[in-house]
């Protein structure tokens, strides 16, 4: 969990952020380093929500980034009442 950026009124918000491996053909880049993609959840006011969102993330990584950027997706239209 990291802190967002700050509402327009000033109070701070709180984001959750998961590094997963790509998958692929291709795992490592060209600096040797293992192939990652950050996902992020949406901003929350609260840093408990931003906590509960680490761990959906977290509890999806198993089943690989497609399954994780599925997870953040939902979680960005429930957050703005479209389901």
């Amino acid at each position: 969990v990291v802190e967002g950026l700050p509402q327009h009124n000033g109070e701070p918000t709180w984001q959750a952020e998961i590094y997963v491996p790509q998958g692929g053909g291709q795992q490592l880049n060209h600096s040797g380093r293992m192939r990652t993609m950050c996902i992020r959840g949406p901003s929350r006011v609260s840093q408990e929500q931003a906590d509960r969102d680490a761990k959906i993330l977290n509890e999806a990584a198993p089943d690989g980034p497609k399954a994780v950027r599925t997870v953040a997706n939902q979680m960005q239209r429930t957050k703005k009442g479209y389901d």
